[in-house]
């Protein structure tokens, strides 16, 4: 809690001070990536032929972001200091900065030797989510953040533990830009479903099953989802007009769905679908 305290801390004083400088137009506050079909690379060096060091999505946000030259900006991105190039960038700001709000922990997971801790908390006008990954000895392996451009009285982000059992990695939701799993070792991205693919909602809820395969649904968002391994959408279901899932539970033969509200009563209930996606001809009411 304390060091994801004093992350969020720093990145709002580092925030406020690149706000101040923003006026001459060479530094940003934050800039957003455009005009590419995918991603654009961060690079060791202000050259195109400098070695790569990530690949950050369209649409992706970066942080400290200073022009050094008429080609390339100097920028953060997921922990990294790297070049980008100034064509595919664009001013953007989440707001003023503020104090951040108290953290919540959403995961907190220890297994092989590794400590993998995510945890939530409001800054300035989005949603920020911080996940890290440590060896026994308590060094750093990796970690890994994303944040939303707004809040709501839901929760817009997530982490959670993926995969096969015996291929763990770490999920992680952004409701503005999909569902991501991260290897659990390095921390690099496998696969990245987007909204477009499977808009999920917002305060989701899961459930896996051994193979790896996950069962998602939320508020705002759809019926169950089913989502292999590799990040492959498998069926969409269709409770008939329910609203709002909050629970999944993984039976022998059936999948359990619980609503707020159920399409005919008052209240909400159960809704049980077959592992193909179709829908069991029975609901139980709360």
């Amino acid at each position: 809690m304390k060091r994801f305290l004093a992350c969020l801390t720093a990145l709002v004083l580092a925030l406020a001070c690149f706000a101040a400088l923003a006026e001459d137009g060479e530094t940003y506050l934050t800039m957003v990536v455009v005009n590419c079909d995918e991603w654009v690379s961060l690079r060791s060096g202000p050259s195109t032929s400098a070695d790569r060091i990530a690949q950050v999505p369209l649409g992706e946000v970066v942080f400290e972001c200073s022009r050094i030259d008429d080609r390339f900006f100097y920028c953060t991105y997921m922990g990294q200091r790297g070049y980008i190039l100034a064509d595919y960038l664009m001013p953007t700001e989440y707001g003023e900065p503020e104090e951040p709000d108290a953290s919540d922990v959403v995961l907190d997971y220890r297994e092989n030797g590794l400590h993998v801790l995510a945890e939530r908390a409001g800054l300035g006008d989005g949603e920020y989510l911080l996940v890290t990954c440590e060896d026994e000895s308590g060094d750093q392996r990796w970690f890994y953040e994303t944040m939303t451009d707004y809040v709501t009285e839901l929760t817009l982000t997530d982490a959670f533990i993926g995969g096969a059992v015996q291929d763990p990695f770490v999920m992680v939701y952004n409701a503005e830009k999909g569902l991501t799993a991260l290897d659990l070792w390095s921390g690099e991205e496998r696969w990245t479903l987007t909204p477009g693919q499977a808009d999920l909602g917002a305060s989701i809820t899961h459930a896996r099953a051994d193979d790896g395969t996950l069962y998602i649904g939320g508020y705002y968002g759809p019926d169950p989802v089913a989502i292999d391994v590799r990040g492959n959408v498998l069926w969409r279901s269709d409770s008939g007009g329910c609203a709002w899932l909050y629970e999944i539970n993984l039976g022998d033969e059936e999948i359990a769905c619980h609503y707020d509200l159920m399409s005919d009563a008052d209240g909400g209930g159960w809704v049980y679908f077959r592992y193909d996606g179709s829908t069991v001809d029975f609901r139980n009411y709360d």
